[in-house]
């Protein structure tokens, strides 16, 4: 973790267009676009703190420990969202 910044992957226009959508659209259709973004981060991002913890630390190999990568990602979508939903953007 010496590498970690403090900054966010997103832009300002990304929470921008997001709250618009999070404040025009119905919760479902931003759950999945959410999903969609997630699964592109979870492609093109550079996972290696995620990686070592679940491979060193938990043990996990290969398949498994890419799902509970992608599942750790999708927990975090839906904090975001409960968390954008509790301060009424």
């Amino acid at each position: 973790m010496a590498g970690w910044t403090g900054q966010s992957k997103g832009t300002i226009l990304g929470y921008k267009i997001f709250v618009f959508c999070l404040r025009n659209l119905n919760i479902r259709i931003v759950y999945f676009v959410l999903r969609i973004v997630v699964f592109y981060y979870f492609l093109f991002s550079n996972k290696a703190g995620v990686k070592q913890y679940f491979s060193k630390i938990k043990s996990y190999k290969s398949f498994k420990l890419y799902w509970f990568i992608l599942k750790n990602y999708n927990i975090f979508r839906r904090l975001f969202l409960i968390e954008l939903q509790f301060y009424r953007v």
